[in-house]
């Protein structure tokens, strides 16, 4: 595998431009890691990792989050979960189009731009259907 890609190949990868790669890198929405701009000449190189958080961030933009709602929520799950050095990459992201929120071990939302959880109820459709096929069968026993 190639250890960095240039803008050229992440730009067919990701369908964004250079103008929005290198607004996301001043922005800190995604730095490229494997070598970032140092001036004028300079070329980016992104990681592999990099280049699937460019491709969330732009689906979670696709969704309706605002670009300012991501750079926000991506700041907070940098001092939330400091061992994580790809946040978009590594998570489980969850978004309705206004927010972002993780999803959590033992089924909990965070969500990060009002930096709180989330009550989050799973109900098991599958076991429904089940028991009422169940209690059906035994109601039709004479």
């Amino acid at each position: 595998m190639i250890k960095g890609y240039p803008t050229k190949i992440v730009m067919k990868l990701t369908g964004l431009s250079a103008r929005q790669l290198g607004y996301w890198d001043q922005h800190s929405i995604v730095k490229p890691t494997v070598s970032a701009a140092a001036g004028f000449g300079s070329r980016r190189q992104y990681s592999f990792k990099d280049v699937v958080q460019l491709r969330m961030a732009k689906e979670l933009k696709n969704q309706g989050v605002s670009l300012q709602k991501i750079r926000k929520s991506v700041q907070y799950l940098r001092s939330v979960y400091p061992a994580q050095k790809a946040h978009l990459a590594e998570l489980r992201l969850i978004t309705d189009g206004k927010t972002i929120f993780v999803l959590e071990p033992m089924k909990k939302l965070l969500d990060t731009l009002k930096n709180q959880y989330v009550s989050l109820t799973v109900i098991p459709i599958g076991k429904i259907i089940e028991d009422t096929r169940h209690e059906i069968v035994k109601m039709e026993k004479p």
